[in-house]
């Protein structure tokens, strides 16, 4: 397994979107999220998200976050993603 960092920007207006399929993108991320949770704005309101994605590849974790309820309610207006690899903190060293 490989770990892949993923940021996705919310759509302008969408944080009722964001609460309403929460409970959901939860349930749903467990099974690929190793650590993750919402970008902030100045007020503490969640903007987007930042996520650590455990996948056999960079396909497959494209395929888990296009099956996310986030992407199907099509919360994210940008999103990045990219391999990535611990180098300090918690799972540094993480091996899958």
């Amino acid at each position: 397994m490989a770990l892949f960092h993923f940021i996705g920007l919310d759509r302008k207006g969408a944080l009722a979107t964001r609460m309403a399929v929460r409970p959901e993108h939860l349930d749903y991320a467990k099974g690929y999220v190793v650590l993750g949770g919402p970008i902030l704005d100045e007020h503490g309101d969640p903007m987007g998200s930042v996520m650590i994605i455990e996948a056999d590849n960079i396909e497959a974790a494209k395929s888990r976050l296009d099956h996310d309820p986030y992407t199907k309610a099509d919360l994210f207006e940008n999103t990045w993603l990219r391999p990535w690899r611990a180098a300090i903190g918690g799972i540094a060293g993480y091996e899958g």
